[in-house]
């Protein structure tokens, strides 16, 4: 499972100033505490497709990060 302290150091082994560390792992709270969780309806307004959600993104185009 995913801890903040791993991720810090792992920022920090890589250069990483402490500054971005900081702000990443507040990032990271946000995303887990779910407020990120919500499908937009502004996709479908500008684009007139309906919108996906991360998951499905990531299994549609998985060969395209191989």
């Amino acid at each position: 499972m995913y801890q903040d302290e791993d991720a810090r150091k792992g920022m920090k082994e890589m250069g990483v100033d402490d500054w971005f560390i900081n702000s990443m792992i507040e990032l990271f709270e946000v995303f887990k505490a779910g407020y990120a969780s919500e499908i937009s309806p502004a996709i479908e307004q500008i684009t007139g497709n309906k919108p996906i959600s991360f998951s499905q993104f990531a299994s549609d185009y998985a060969i395209a990060f191989s």
